[in-house]
Formats: C-alpha cells, sequence, structure tokens
C-alpha cells in the first residue's frame, strides 16, 4: 500500500512537472518569437525607411574631416560622379578604417542623385576620427544609426528561440516517463495480489 502511494505521489509529481515544463516552454517560445518580431521589425524599419543613412557631412575633395563616430553606426560615402576620390581614416587600423565597396560587393546596393557609393567607413572605437579626402570631387559621408534596443531584442529573441525548443524537449521526455510510470504501477498492482484484483 506505501509502496502504491508513493508511485502515485511520484507519477501526480511527475504529471505536475509535465505540465510546468511544457507551460514554460511554450511561454518562452511566444516570448521569445515576439521579440524577434519586434526587435528585427524595429531594426529594418530604420533601414526600410532610410536605406541611405541621414548626412553627416559634405565637402570638396581634397580636405580633412574630424569628428564622431559611433561603433553601432555605419558611415557611407558617396563621392561625385565622375570623380576620383581616395578616401583614408587617419591613424586606422585593420577594424578601424575605410572600406571600398569592391571589398564588400555592395557598390550598387547605395544610390544618391548625383553621386556614387565608393565604400563606408567602419570604426570599431568610438571617439574623433580624421578621414582624409583626396583627388578632386564633391564627397559625402551619410550616417546610418543602428537601433541597439531592436538589436538586442532580436538577439535575446533568437536566444529564448532555442532555449525553447531544449525546454519543450524537456516535457516530452518527462510525458514519456509519465507513460512508462504509469504502465509499471499496473504490472505492480497485479503482482502484489494474491490471485485477486484490486
Amino acid at each position: 500500500y506505501q509502496t502504491l502511494n508513493s508511485h502515485r505521489i511520484e507519477w501526480w509529481l511527475m504529471h505536475i512537472m509535465t505540465k510546468l515544463t511544457l507551460g514554460a516552454g511554450a511561454v518562452l517560445l511566444i516570448g521569445s518569437i515576439i521579440a524577434i518580431v519586434v526587435g528585427g521589425g524595429s531594426f529594418f524599419n530604420d533601414f526600410a525607411e532610410n536605406p541611405n543613412g541621414t548626412e553627416k557631412w559634405s565637402g570638396t575633395s581634397p580636405t580633412n574631416y574630424e569628428g564622431n563616430f559611433e561603433v553601432m553606426s555605419i558611415y557611407y560615402v558617396f563621392v561625385e560622379n565622375g570623380a576620383t576620390v581616395d578616401v583614408e581614416v587617419v591613424d586606422g587600423d585593420h577594424d578601424s578604417r575605410f572600406i571600398p565597396c569592391e571589398e564588400n560587393n555592395d557598390c550598387d546596393f547605395y544610390e544618391w542623385a548625383g553621386y556614387t557609393y565608393v565604400g563606408d567607413i567602419n570604426i570599431n572605437t568610438q571617439g574623433t576620427w580624421v578621414v582624409e579626402f583626396t583627388g578632386n570631387g564633391n564627397v559625402m559621408i551619410r550616417e546610418q544609426t543602428i537601433d541597439l534596443g531592436g538589436v538586442m531584442a532580436m538577439g535575446l529573441g533568437f536566444w529564448g528561440f532555442c532555449c525553447s525548443f531544449c525546454v519543450l524537449g524537456l516535457g516530452i521526455i518527462f510525458i514519456f516517463t509519465l507513460k512508462d510510470n504509469k504502465a509499471q504501477q499496473g504490472v505492480m498492482m497485479v503482482q502484489q495480489s494474491d490471485g485477486t484484483f484490486q
């Protein structure tokens, strides 16, 4: 009788654990999907509404531009159509430099009337940088700000999405364990009887 009761308590606890695990997995999955949709929507809307960013500075080469650059921004460089201008980040390195559009294969991705997109300025350390333009022609730097909140929400959403499958998988394991325990309890009741069924 005590064995039977302990098995019933164990079965009941497993039953509760299964419900809690599956419920938590479902909530985590739904929350993750919402975070991905909201965060991704905010992130991609900025690019959709303003794909070329906003003007940060314009001038005529040869010239230098000194200004503040953010890590979480993209800086597109446009040169007057037909002009030949070289761009260099002064005292830059492998991580903070001008990246020609040929290197990223995105020369045709961005357009601005009267100008040609030639690449972007990638900055790995926030602060004041000097950009040197050599050659002749009008130049323009346009800034595309990345929505940090949207990126974080999207990243956490993907992380939660993956975790939710682990939690749901654990709940499914509990379901099969619960079935096995129930079947074993039935066998134990028959084996403990003295020729009678209880």
